[in-house]
């Protein structure tokens, strides 16, 4: 059976058949995500699916993973607006759970599929990430120079005050 990012990623691009989007069900149900969706996917012989079912239900079920992709995006531009090489990617950990990697790191926990922050979450393990690859606080505030933290959206200063939205770091030359 093929990761679920792989599925993720068939699904996205278009390239979808029936069998594929509920492929793309069995494993959402094998990492514990159980929503409509997955349950229509799964409950449906796949003949029944039509090209509008396959398009629709494969929307439905690639929500989380074309929301990482995009929260990526955002991220990686306050990685390049700081002087960090090289940009984020997704990869299966070993339980098949879709995580951020940045480098040879990959974060310690999984993303979540629905609910939570994508941008704050991809933040927030691209930060654990880079600072453990490069070996320096990032990113940093540019008013007091301390570490911030991914918070609601935004980088938080560890004076108490936001930043910066993520994704809207000033461009620092010569950082990190």
């Amino acid at each position: 059976m093929r990761s679920y990012l792989e599925l993720a990623r068939e699904v996205a691009a278009g390239e979808a058949s029936a069998e594929t989007v509920v492929e793309l069900a069995c494993a959402l149900a094998e990492l514990g995500w159980d929503g409509p969706a997955v349950r229509e996917a799964m409950e449906r012989r796949t003949a029944e699916l039509s090209a509008a079912d396959v398009e629709r239900l494969g929307g439905e079920l690639t929500g989380g993973y074309r929301a990482w992709l995009a929260a990526m995006e955002v991220v990686e531009r306050d990685m390049r607006a700081t002087g960090v090489p090289g940009g984020l990617r997704l990869k299966a950990f070993e339980d098949g759970e879709p995580r951020v990697a940045y480098g040879d790191r990959t974060a310690s926990w999984t993303l979540a599929f629905h609910g939570a922050d994508p941008v704050t979450e991809v933040a927030d393990a691209a930060q654990d990430m880079v600072a453990e690859e490069l070996w320096t606080a990032w990113p940093v505030c540019p008013e007091h120079g301390l570490g911030l933290h991914a918070e609601r959206g935004s980088w938080v200063c560890r004076r108490g005050h936001a930043a910066a939205p993520i994704g809207g770091l000033p461009a620092v030359e010569g950082a990190v």
